[in-house]
């Protein structure tokens, strides 16, 4: 994983040295790396890991709206990241079995980091994080010819969320 890491800091850092966002898109990259791996692995999104994924999201954006006097950006991020974990939260309890609590936290994190590109920037990050997860369960129930399999859904969300921050 330490190649893929590096890979996507490299990537990172061609798209945004220089930023004052840079550290943030980083923070996404790295912590986003360690959960993918945990989900895969284990199945869930820990819980202290995945607010360590939130906390440096808004300290480092507030950082970056601090030095680039982008308030708006910030607080569009906020609102995202309370709207969509209340969306994620509705429908985790209105559909149990569809997604875990990690999954719903991590909805309102990715859409942290999306929401400082505005409206769209979080419309096309959580279409491609939710396209992509719908693709793999698609794909996995095919080939196992059960609908009952579960998959990790965090890697996918966090690939489609990196992927919209380094298209962006």
């Amino acid at each position: 994983m330490s190649m893929v890491t590096g890979v996507l800091l490299g990537l990172v850092a061609l798209r945004y040295a220089g930023t004052a966002t840079w550290l943030a898109w980083s923070w996404l990259v790295a912590t986003g790396v360690v959960l993918a791996v945990i989900d895969i692995q284990h199945r869930r999104l820990p819980y202290r890991e995945t607010v360590a994924m939130a906390l440096g999201g808004a300290v480092s954006l507030a950082g970056a709206a601090m030095i680039e006097n982008r308030w708006t950006s910030f607080l569009a991020a906020i609102l995202s990241a309370a709207l969509v974990l209340a969306i994620a939260a509705a429908v985790q309890l209105l559909w149990p079995g569809h997604t875990g609590g990690g999954d719903t936290l991590l909805y309102g994190t990715l859409a942290l980091y999306l929401g400082w590109f505005g409206v769209s920037g979080l419309a096309r990050g959580m279409l491609l994080a939710t396209g992509f997860t719908s693709l793999v369960a698609i794909t996995v129930w095919c080939l196992r010819r059960r609908r009952s399999t579960t998959i990790p859904a965090g890697p996918t969300l966090i690939a489609g969320t990196v992927l919209e921050v380094l298209l962006h």
